[in-house]
């Protein structure tokens, strides 16, 4: 399976991040830490565009929901055996 990860920061400046498989749906969501250590955070694909995604995260530090997009050309592919980082 391919995957690919989207990082962003929150208001309260943590980073939030999220894995998206080939049919751009969340695998898994996550708050990243200054110490690599992920901590689980709800994450979903609101729209897709030819050009754009949108993901929308629960923000576990500050709770806020935190809607982004990000462009299609910039996200890059890989092959992962396990796209899981909170495992």
């Amino acid at each position: 399976m391919k995957t690919t990860q989207v990082r962003t920061r929150c208001e309260c400046q943590s980073t939030l991040m999220a894995v998206l498989d080939e049919r751009l749906n969340v695998i898994v969501g996550a708050n990243v830490d200054s110490h690599d250590k992920h901590v689980q955070a709800p994450a979903s694909r609101t729209f897709t565009s030819s050009h754009q995604v949108g993901i929308s995260f629960a923000c576990p530090i500050c709770t806020r929901n935190v809607l982004r997009t990000f462009s299609m050309e910039q996200l890059s592919w890989e092959s992962a055996s396990n796209p899981n980082p909170l495992s």
